[in-house]
């Protein structure tokens, strides 16, 4: 009930209640059998007393009612205010939460690192078993980059031969993809003792690149096997073919060129999975090729924000005069990725994505089936 209906009520019992006890007088007094002088004078004395009575009670409820309206108006504001500081609270509370959040939002070291833990015995490796071919070293600028291919290695090659000085372009898009891989020969970390290794591994700054390693594999599959590279297509689409495709004629397994549900086949299968070594680095896991569990990495670049992230790196190791760069949109998109991934069945989406789910996990992406069904 608001303000007004509730002094409307107020008031309107006031009035019934004077309006009743004056009926009540005056009908007393009506009713009364006058018989003799002394009654008449007594019952006059008696109205007069009731009429007194009656004013003074009409001032008591007059008073009574002016503080009940007091005491409602305060409490119409009391209610405003208590409803404001609810709601302010409310906000507040809100506001407090989505802080938080933020706080308790895990960091790439904090995730990695629980990861290992959860994964252990997989995944942490004795110092000596470590490889460490896919580690460019920079001993100019102290850093150290593990290369993942089909995760912009390309530009990254090219940038890390401009800063350790391995050519004499400064615009890493002008050097072309088989110059960065093949031409310029970086500095690798394997090549160097055991005891360097250690020590370039505690003092260097250490990044690498991640993908979402669905995205990476369609990739990986369309530059290599469909329609692909020579070497790629007789070296693992002929056996691909000729395994996994029933009654292959002579011509389609001589094409080296597999289907997409062909190539996950070769992936999941158990014999594949048992051997990793004997993948290819074009579709070997992350945590295969740049170690995580034993190395920590100072900065993970998302290839999906690329540009901002290697500005970063590079203006907060003061590198950015050093060297310039185009950025150019990933041929590989979501639209296609999700054509490939939603040929296969579901059984074999969730094989591929258990090959792959370390990866998955280290690196923070999200797999949810319902992205891929038709």
């Amino acid at each position: 009930m608001n303000h007004i209906a509730k002094k409307a009520t107020v008031t309107a019992i006031g009035l019934l209640l004077g309006t009743y006890m004056y009926a009540m007088v005056i009908g007393n007094a009506a009713n009364s059998t006058i018989v003799s002088s002394p009654d008449y004078e007594a019952l006059k004395v008696e109205t007069r007393s009731k009429k007194e009575n009656f004013a003074e009670n009409e001032s008591q409820k007059e008073e009574e009612i002016t503080t009940l309206e007091k005491g409602l108006t305060e409490s119409d504001s009391l209610d405003e205010d208590e409803l404001s500081a609810e709601e302010e609270s409310t906000v507040e509370a809100d506001y407090e939460e989505e802080e938080q959040e933020e706080e308790d939002e895990e960091t790439d070291s904090e995730r990695i690192e629980r990861v290992c833990q959860k994964y252990k015995s997989s995944l942490v490796e004795e110092p000596s078993k470590l490889s460490y071919h896919h580690f460019h070293v920079d001993n100019r600028n102290k850093l150290l980059y593990c290369f993942i291919p089909k995760t912009a290695s390309s530009l990254w090659k090219a940038i890390n031969a401009i800063l350790n000085g391995k050519t004499s372009e400064t615009n890493a898009s002008k050097i072309n993809n088989y110059t960065a891989h093949f031409v310029i020969q970086p500095e690798l970390l394997h090549h160097y003792p055991a005891k360097t290794q250690e020590t370039l591994l505690e003092s260097y700054y250490k990044f690498t690149v991640v993908r979402h390693p669905f995205y990476r594999l369609v990739s990986g599959y369309r530059d290599k096997l469909n329609p692909g590279k020579k070497w790629f297509k007789k070296t693992y689409g002929t056996k691909i073919i000729r395994k996994y495709r029933p009654k292959a004629t002579v011509k389609e397994i001589r094409s080296g060129t597999p289907t997409f549900s062909e190539f996950v086949d070769y992936l999941t299968d158990p014999k594949t999975v048992a051997v990793p070594k004997r993948v290819d680095d074009h579709w070997t896991q992350y945590h295969r090729l740049c170690h995580p569990c034993n190395v920590k990495f100072n900065y993970i670049l998302r290839f999906e924000s690329l540009k901002e992230d290697t500005d970063h790196l590079l203006s907060s190791r003061n590198l950015s005069d050093l060297v310039t760069y185009k950025y150019i949109a990933p041929a590989t998109n979501a639209k296609k990725v999700n054509r490939y991934i939603r040929q296969l069945k579901i059984e074999k989406l969730l094989q591929l994505y258990k090959v792959f789910e370390i990866d998955f996990e280290l690196f923070g992406y999200d797999f949810d089936i319902k992205e891929y069904l038709t």
